[in-house]
């Protein structure tokens, strides 16, 4: 009777499960999203308001003090640091490039609509970087479609002798630029 008893109660609780599974329904679904574009930014620089024509100062002398002003547009979509040079040398290699002095490197503010220096009484071929005081760990942004006003002060050494009479030194600006990331590389020169 026990025997009967509990293979009665086995079917049952067989039976049970198998209603009871059978009656329970579960719902499922799923959805995709897919040809997600991932586009990568772009980060590109140019001379503002310029065909690159090359500046040309004539008759020099002793002491003359020039300026070269230039602006540089960030044509990408990123923001970016910016950092150029000054490079040079004269037609006649026995002719030193020290004797031009870097009097001073600046940027326009545009808030206050002053001058900023960033760099004073530096060499040709010296980096200097869009930051006050050139301190690489303060860089200033230019944003996407932003423009940067810089100006050079150059004074050419008041004695220099009658060797550099009619020589022309041949002079080169580069600009480069990196991501604003902490961790991003500047490119060479």
């Amino acid at each position: 009777m026990k025997k009967r008893f509990a293979v009665g109660f086995i079917l049952i609780l067989i039976a049970i499960v198998f209603l009871s599974s059978s009656v329970w329904a579960y719902f499922g679904f799923n959805a995709s999203i897919n040809h997600n574009i991932f586009k990568m930014g772009t980060l590109s620089i140019d001379f503002e308001n310029t065909d690159k024509t090359p500046i040309n100062f004539d008759n020099l002398q002793p002491g003359s003090k020039k300026q070269i002003l230039f602006t540089i547009k960030n044509t990408g979509n990123l923001p970016v640091n910016i950092a150029f040079k000054l490079t040079g040398k004269w037609d006649d290699n026995s002719l030193s490039e020290n004797v031009f002095n870097i009097t001073n490197v600046e940027y326009l503010n545009k808030n206050d609509v002053q001058w900023v220096s960033i760099k004073s009484n530096i060499s040709f071929g010296e980096i200097v970087y869009d930051s006050v005081s050139n301190n690489t760990n303060k860089l200033n942004i230019i944003e996407p479609d932003e423009s940067k006003q810089f100006r050079v002060s150059i004074q050419l050494a008041e004695d220099i002798d009658n060797r550099y009479q009619e020589k022309y030194f041949d002079a080169g600006l580069t600009v480069v630029a990196k991501q604003t990331d902490s961790n991003a590389v500047w490119p060479s020169f």
